[in-house]
């Protein structure tokens, strides 16, 4: 087996890892019609990970043309992931101090939580000082972060 750590993962694959990592609990089968999303079916491998963090509040999915989605074989985003992450690790972000990243506004969605796993030594920065939110996440990344989260 080749772990290929500099690949990029994709958002059912991160979703997998950090559902089975914080210990959330996830059903043994599903059925036709629990899933809100047009692009997740039972007999995915991943479908009972996205039921169970749809039903926690961990993802919402894209409304788009055609239903919600999850678009579980694309790419996940840092800032995707940071949320995923933090969610699903069930962590109060409230007293999180702006990390100062020069593309991660303090208005954006997703800021909170990269600040957040700033402030914790979870994530870091590039050399410029921008996060690159909306740069894929690699599989070594998800590997470093899922572990420094979990510790």
């Amino acid at each position: 087996n080749i772990f290929m750590p500099d690949r990029e993962i994709s958002r059912s694959e991160f979703l997998k890892i950090v559902m089975k990592s914080s210990g959330t609990p996830i059903p043994e089968s599903i059925e036709p019609g629990d899933l809100p999303f047009a692009d997740v079916s039972p007999d995915d491998w991943f479908g009972i990970y996205v039921k169970s963090a749809y039903e926690l509040g961990i993802i919402q999915g894209y409304d788009d043309e055609g239903g919600i989605r999850f678009r579980p074989d694309a790419n996940i985003s840092r800032a995707e992931a940071m949320k995923i992450l933090i969610k699903a690790f069930k962590i109060d972000t409230s007293s999180t101090v702006d990390a100062r990243f020069l593309d991660v506004p303090a208005d954006a969605w997703f800021a909170e939580y990269i600040n957040y796993a700033a402030q914790k030594g979870i994530v870091s920065g590039y050399t410029n000082g921008n996060f690159g939110p909306q740069n894929n996440l690699t599989r070594g990344q998800a590997a470093k972060i899922v572990t420094l989260i979990s510790n």
